[in-house]
């Protein structure tokens, strides 16, 4: 006979509690874990972002010094000076000595890329190239004049800067025009003829930006968000106030970098991109105040339901929220714009190109074809650049440091749309603020956000994308559509890693789909939306990728995608996943994505508090949860093809930032069955609508 497992009876009291908790309570439980690990997390995260800035800020008046402060010892005096010297047009070899080959001149390498901008910059160094990452930059040779003259010649430099500090071997060329001697360093002109003085008027780290246009220029993103907004409107949606308000920044950042582009391929300068999406942006506050004053005379919407009011007690902990959500704000705020960009991608992927777009006038070939710079991914997609580039137009200067400001504003829509969308189904104020802020602490978001990254405008589409096709296929108006399409649209135009989350939202539809069909629940047909997400992708996109097919540029992060490609790496695969899984469990995004998976398990065990068959039933706000699965299924296959040495530091540095991307989604999902508990009409949205939320046709 098998021996009986004896169980305590206080161990199956335990369990029927365990299985008798509604399916709102466990939601709950996972809401408050995900907001107290990312409140645990806070000094760390300051420690991270907001420390190193603090001895930056007393220099804020001062660029130049705050730049010193910050390069440390790279020599930021000799870079700004060079600049001052070469014209425009120079091509320029930096030779080191190549005693710190991967760290002190492999920084100053892509230094002088970027305080040398537009101009081409090679790099020699003596250091063996072992076919790491870093000596995919440089080139080896000798440090002798008839190696490094040789080498000038074959990358047909025009100037040489030879950087020396003080206990390296000197190195001195017998021929060219010394420009310019300091302590750690020379330049020297190739060109035996008379030097040319006549470099650039003024480094653009000198000139002092004009404050007073900022808010112009962002105001003018906002405008053109909101004529994007307008078709949805006359789709029969309509935005409350603050969905409105994060909605119109969403989209006007991405009409504004499209429509640079589109001006640029006409040989419209920056400043005739800036004066005619500002007649644009003039014409649509006119429509819109001529719309606002026809509508004051109509009667406003009556609402069918509000949440009940709740106790004193919620009182106390709503300000304790509000003061959490304002100072990660505020720190974020000292992060991003209180001194110049720091991390590394920031400054070389982004940064570089917006100074380029800048100085140049227009997308230059040295964003998207010099040899020299395929370290700045050539092919990555421009609505970063151009963005940033919109605003150094307006302020005259190329201040890095308000670039920030465009992070801070995606940061913010993003924490605004979840909050309407939470609203929309008719979450009581404490779940919308608690949810709201468990996304702000999250510290992969909270991170990228005060590192200027292109992640956190990624997310932010990658939300509006989710939201507002779950809205549309739950009954809200083909203008819900509308959104989702054209942020779908904007995720490749932002990130090459975006054609990835439109796929991901692609596949979620289908398989939905087929759910549907099998277990025979009424839904909206997928096509509609299929085709929407389609069309706007090939509108935004195809000008760009055809653009590059006709100016073929490396690729240095990736091999072909190919079945021989395949059969060589899969071999990977195994340590990804295991990577990825430790990703997914960590503390960097709060822990939502095992409370998620916990939370998957309850409704299938323990449906307690739920309607009859929910854990089988289609429920569309699970497209929040699958389209974050799908995406992170298709980027760990992804990285079988990097060409990254060693490919797993690929996937330890990308890996983070990767989850930022649909983390928000998932902590929306958690928090689903604890705001549908608080809602009598779970399944119609229309019973909801406040005075600004009934539907128009404006």
């Amino acid at each position: 006979m098998k021996p009986q497992i004896q169980v305590r009876p206080t161990t199956v009291r335990l369990l029927a509690r365990i299985q008798a908790m509604p399916l709102a309570a466990w939601s709950g439980l996972a809401l408050t874990i995900v907001l107290l690990s990312g409140l645990l997390q806070q000094p760390a995260q300051f420690e991270l972002l907001v420390r190193p800035v603090l001895p930056l800020l007393r220099l804020w008046n001062q660029p130049d010094a705050q730049y010193r402060a910050l390069l440390g010892d790279a020599p930021y005096d000799l870079l700004r000076e060079t600049d001052a010297l070469l014209p425009p047009s120079a091509r320029v070899l930096l030779v080191t000595p190549g005693r710190d080959a991967r760290r002190l001149e492999y920084t100053l390498f892509h230094r002088a890329l970027y305080f040398l901008a537009p101009r081409s910059v090679w790099w020699l160094t003596p250091a063996p190239a072992d076919g790491a990452w870093e000596s995919r930059w440089w080139i080896s040779a000798p440090l002798t004049a008839p190696a490094v003259q040789a080498v000038a010649r074959d990358r047909q430099a025009t100037h040489i800067l030879v950087f020396q500090p003080m206990d390296s071997p000197a190195l001195d060329l017998p021929w060219g025009h010394k420009l310019a001697s300091w302590d750690q360093g020379y330049l020297l002109s190739v060109d035996t003829g008379p030097p040319n003085p006549l470099g650039r008027p003024a480094s653009p780290t000198q000139r002092s930006p004009s404050l007073a246009a900022l808010p112009l220029a962002l105001a003018v993103i906002w405008l053109l968000g909101l004529g994007a907004l307008q078709p949805a409107a006359w789709l029969g949606y309509r935005a409350s106030d603050l969905e409105m308000l994060s909605l119109a920044w969403a989209l006007g950042v991405g009409a504004v970098s499209f429509g640079m582009w589109s001006l640029d391929r006409l040989s419209v300068t920056l400043a005739g991109q800036i004066q005619w999406l500002t007649l644009a942006a003039v014409a649509i506050l006119a429509w819109r105040a001529w719309a606002w004053i026809a509508r004051r005379a109509r009667p406003a919407a009556v609402r069918l339901y509000s949440p009940p009011p709740r106790g004193r007690w919620t009182h106390v902990i709503a300000i304790f929220l509000s003061a959490l959500l304002v100072f990660q704000i505020a720190a974020l705020v000292l992060a991003a714009c209180g001194a110049p960009l720091r991390i590394w991608d920031s400054w070389v992927t982004w940064g570089m190109k917006s100074r380029i777009i800048f100085l140049d006038g227009h997308v230059s070939a040295a964003v998207y074809a010099d040899p020299s710079r395929a370290v700045t991914l050539l092919g990555y997609p421009l609505l970063a650049p151009l963005s940033q580039a919109w605003l150094y137009g307006w302020l005259g200067a190329a201040d890095d440091r308000l670039v920030g400001v465009l992070s801070v504003l995606h940061y913010l829509a993003l924490l605004g749309l979840c909050a309407a969308a939470l609203q929309r189904r008719s979450a009581p104020r404490l779940i919308v603020l608690a949810t709201v802020t468990a996304i702000a602490l999250l510290p992969n978001l909270a991170t990228w956000t005060g590192a200027v990254l292109s992640d956190v405008p990624l997310a932010l589409f990658a939300t509006v994308a989710g939201l507002y096709l779950v809205a549309w296929l739950q009954g809200e108006a083909a203008g819900a559509l509308w959104i989702a399409a054209l942020a779908a649209g904007l995720l490749p135009w932002t990130k090459n890693e975006g054609l990835l989350l439109w796929l991901a939202s692609v596949a979620v539809l289908l398989l939905l789909s087929l759910y549907g069909r099998w277990a025979q629940a009424q839904q909206r047909p997928i096509w509609p939306a299929v085709g929407a997400l389609l069309a706007a992708a090939l509108v935004i996109n195809v000008p760009w990728q055809l653009f590059l097919r006709a100016h073929p540029v490396l690729n240095d992060a990736f091999v072909p995608v190919t079945w021989a490609a395949w059969q060589t790496n899969a071999h990977r695969l195994p340590t990804i996943l295991r990577q990825v899984g430790a990703a997914l469990a960590g503390a960097r995004g709060s822990y939502a994505w095992p409370l998620a998976a916990l939370l998957v398990l309850a409704r299938v065990i323990w449906p307690r508090g739920q309607a009859p068959g929910a854990a089988r039933r289609l429920a569309w706000p699970n497209l929040w949860l699958l389209m974050p699965v799908i995406y992170i299924a298709l980027v760990s296959l992804g990285f079988v093809f990097s060409d990254y040495q060693p490919y797993w530091q690929h996937v330890s540095n990308s890996i983070d930032r990767l989850l930022t991307h649909v983390t928000p989604l998932v902590v929306l999902w958690l928090a689903l069955p604890l705001v549908d508990s608080s809602n009598p009409f779970p399944n119609r949205p229309d019973l909801l609508r406040g005075p600004r939320d009934a539907r128009s046709t404006e």
